[in-house]
């Protein structure tokens, strides 16, 4: 019943031309079920082996050299040659056992080994969260062993290209084409092929048994892209899947000519990687998924796939060109490098390897408004590198908007890399309901929750219903405070009940977070302040991990602490994928009749603003909602 619930949901969102796009996949799927005892690839032997030939006979790199951030220490260094790697918010360690290709790291059940079209993977299955196992079998762990191969001398070298060798070919024999629940994703196939690609090559010099290893790598790719090809992700389902999938194909058909259906993959992916770059990729440079730690993947492997080309003499379309400029610009306004704000879903993985390095340029602290992806980065102390992002966008990409996070009108509060106040991450996608619901709910982000109802519905783990939308009423640079903006959006609308945030800033001196309950009626409204580390002060909070101190005054509300609290949920951090630990939520909870305003001053250096000048910035703000209601 609860499968039925949940195609049913899904065939609400699709229109007319995707429906038997859905069930010509599907009548493919119960073919190949029943041809699944016979390897079934789109190449002949002889295809295959003039594909192996010619890579063996290549001495230089088919691919673009690329900016690798690779310094190991000596430490990290013995781990990779230990097989030790990074499975999200778990370790995972190469064995020579078939088995740990398909051990969960989280549950430590074995995932079946059965045809791919019957494995249950989805929220509630009996093996753990899919995306955990996943990890591990895009073999990007390979990348490190083949830079050490190459950059490293002696026994050092020798070792990583070995097990660069030995895990390629284990991977291959333990997940023949079709079985397992690597098989599952044409995502993680997609994203597999293009770790092989660029680890043979890199490697192709230091490799010990290069033509069992190309034999290998040909294979993955001679299986892997026809594989994609039937299985892209379109119509309701487009968004960072495809865009994996397609630099796949532009992959194989590009690297891998002598296979028969090289040019119809190449073909076919890069044509869709134009349309969905323009698209994906907004105007002002923002992701249209609302999930900024997916935007930066989604511009990385455009990215990748431009370098190909380029690579390669030939001509790179403009509109890829174009989204990974204006890509690169929009991410460069967000602080640190590895401290991208977790709005959104935010998995932890990688177009190719965490240690590529393709967006390290920020741009210098100013105040920066994204209209079409909806958000605002706010210099709040330049000098001590306090910026507040203010998140003023919309739920995510329609239909089932489906990465977006009900964070409507959510602030977070940075200083350096470090965050002061938090969006508390993604955590799970299908490995437990409740969890899922709670961090991607609006009660665990920085705004205000009416009748402790999210802002959406949530229908499935990657599906809403009802969205609201946010609007910049106005946005202005003033003599008082240095910038102010105001926002509302329509996600309590059915209960009567409009939001409005609006944001003053001093710069170097302090903040004003303003937020208005317009309605009618009694109601409960909770503002959530989600922290690391949060200490009382005064009559007031001072941030702990805050250096030069930074300080939080709330009015308008009864404000209790909440830290690891399951009744109700609420202090919980997710710092990577798959882990969660207590944290630290202020909850400010006014019960009664509406409009209401809340209060929130951020503070530097113990100092607090005057009073006239939080008056002047409100009176401001209320005459802006005032005008904006007018018209």
């Amino acid at each position: 019943m609860e499968r039925l619930s949940w195609y049913l949901k899904r065939l609400s969102i699709m229109d007319f031309r995707e429906v038997p796009h859905r069930l010509r996949e599907h009548a493919w799927i119960f073919r190949l079920r029943r041809q699944q005892n016979r390897l079934d690839r789109a190449m002949s032997a002889r295809a295959e082996d003039e594909a192996v030939q010619r890579c063996l006979a290549q001495t230089e790199p088919q691919l673009p050299a690329l900016p690798w951030s690779f310094s190991p220490t000596p430490e990290e260094t013995d781990a990779l040659l230990k097989g030790e790697a990074a499975a999200l918010g778990f370790r995972w360690r190469w064995r020579d056992d078939p088995a740990v290709w398909h051990t969960g790291p989280d549950s430590r059940r074995l995932w079946p080994k059965s045809f791919f079209g019957d494995i249950p993977y989805r929220l509630g299955n009996p093996f753990g969260d899919a995306r955990l196992v996943w990890e591990p079998s895009r073999l990007q762990q390979l990348l490190p062993l083949a830079l050490l191969a190459v950059r490293d001398s002696g026994e050092v070298a020798a070792a990583a290209a070995d097990l660069l060798e030995h895990q390629l070919r284990s991977w291959l024999g333990a997940n023949p084409p079709f079985r397992g629940v690597h098989y599952v994703s044409a995502m993680e196939c997609g994203l597999r092929l293009i770790a092989v690609c660029h680890a043979l090559d890199i490697a192709r010099c230091a490799l010990k048994d290069p033509e069992k290893s190309w034999t290998v790598g040909v294979r993955i790719v001679g299986t892997h892209a026809p594989f994609i090809l039937r299985r892209l992700s379109l119509y309701s389902s487009s968004g960072n899947h495809t865009i994996a999938e397609c630099a796949a194909l532009v992959y194989a058909g590009t690297l891998f000519p002598e296979i028969p259906e090289a040019a119809v993959w190449r073909r076919r992916g890069l044509a869709i990687l134009e349309q969905e770059a323009e698209r994906q990729i907004l105007p002002d440079g923002g992701g249209i998924e609302q999930a900024i730690w997916y935007h930066r993947f989604v511009v990385d492997l455009l990215d990748l796939v431009a370098r190909l080309l380029a690579h390669r003499d030939e001509t790179v379309p403009d509109r890829i060109s174009a989204a990974v400029e204006r890509g690169r610009r929009f991410l460069a306004a967000f602080p640190g490098v590895e401290a991208l704000p977790p709005f959104g879903d935010s998995d932890g993985g990688h177009a190719l390897s965490p240690h590529l390095a393709l967006d390290d340029e920020k741009v210098s602290p100013q105040a920066t408004t994204f209209e079409d992806s909806g958000y605002t980065v706010m210099p709040v102390d330049p000098a001590s590198s306090l910026r507040l992002i203010f998140d003023h966008g919309g739920l995510g990409m329609a239909p089932a908007h489906g990465h977006g996070h009900a964070d409507a009108l959510s602030v977070s509060l940075y200083q350096g890399d470090r965050a002061l106040l938090l969006d508390p991450g993604t955590l799970t996608y299908t490995g437990n309901a409740q969890w899922r619901r709670y961090f991607r709910g609006t009660p665990a982000h920085n705004t205000v929750t009416v009748d402790e109802q999210d802002q959406a519905q949530q229908e499935t783990p990657f599906q809403w219903s009802d969205p609201y939308t946010c609007a910049v009423v106005r946005h202005e640079q003033t003599d008082g405070p240095t910038h102010m903006i105001l926002a509302r959006h329509d996600g309590y609308i059915a209960l009567g009940v409009t939001h409005w945030r609006g944001i003053a800033c001093r710069e170097g001196a302090w903040t004003l977070i303003w937020d208005y309950l317009d309605g009618d009626g009694d109601h409960t409204v909770d503002l959530h302040w989600h922290c690391d580390g949060i200490e009382t002060e005064g009559e007031g909070f001072r941030f702990a991990a805050a250096d030069p101190p930074v300080f939080l005054k709330i009015d308008g509300a009864v404000v209790q602490r909440f830290h690891g609290s399951e009744n109700p949920r609420l202090g919980w951090l997710a710092p990577e994928y798959g882990r969660y630990r207590a944290a630290t939520t202020l909850r400010c909870r006014y019960a009664g009749p509406l409009p209401h305003r809340f209060r929130t001053i951020v503070g530097l250096n113990g100092t607090w603003p005057e009073q006239a000048a939080v008056d002047t910035a409100i009176s401001q703000l209320e005459q802006w909602v005032r005008d904006a209601a007018a018209n």
